[in-house]
């Protein structure tokens, strides 16, 4: 009877020494996981580009986004803000599904759709997502139309607007001002018959 009762103790014992060994483990590896794991958001993410990651990565020579690389993929044909515009094969692509549509206040061209954040200065004194209506079909600015919101080509000649670097862009259609994203003052024709939200 003794020696049985020895056995039974001696499982028990080590049973929770097992188990006690084993909550060791999992905290400490949940603490080294978390400690380790400080990449950004973005990152490793399949790219051709830089301007295909997210805002402080770069497109590195292995194909994916990173904070910091060796080398960084060729030269971006969407860097620079004129490039983009005029450049189709950058105007016409959703950069950020997610992002900003036109006319809305923006940073940087991360935070749009189009990757784009132009400045216009016959619209605004700060820059706004939009992108280029003339890349072939489907790139309209109509095909944005959505939540009650309209957008329409914005034209400029050179004549007329030489300050402007794009002559054609993307805006919201308003009726009055308080149609606009909060930024924006006012609702008025630019150039054309249309009104546009404007802050100037």
């Amino acid at each position: 009877m003794l020696p049985l009762m020895n056995k039974s103790i001696t499982f028990r014992i080590s049973n929770r020494l097992g188990l006690v060994l084993v909550l060791v483990l999992v905290g400490m590896w949940t603490v080294i996981g978390c400690e380790g794991d400080d990449s950004k958001p973005g990152e490793g993410v399949a790219c051709e580009y830089s301007h295909q990651c997210e805002s402080g990565l770069t497109c590195c020579d292995f194909g994916v986004c990173q904070e910091s690389c060796n080398v960084v993929i060729g030269h971006d044909p969407c860097e620079g803000a004129n490039v983009k515009v005029s450049n189709c094969t950058c105007s016409a692509l959703v950069q950020n599904p997610g992002g900003k549509l036109h006319s809305e206040p923006c940073t940087s061209d991360a935070e749009c759709k189009y990757g784009l954040c132009h400045s216009s200065p016959e619209i605004a004194g700060f820059k706004f997502c939009t992108k280029n209506p003339y890349c072939g079909p489907t790139t309209e600015c109509s095909s944005d139309n959505s939540n009650g919101k309209t957008y329409f080509a914005q034209l400029y000649n050179n004549n007329s607007h030489p300050n402007e670097t794009a002559k054609e862009i993307c805006v919201q259609e308003c009726k009055f001002a308080t149609d606009c994203p909060s930024d924006y003052t006012a609702c008025e024709t630019v150039t054309g018959v249309r009104k546009t939200c404007t802050a100037k």
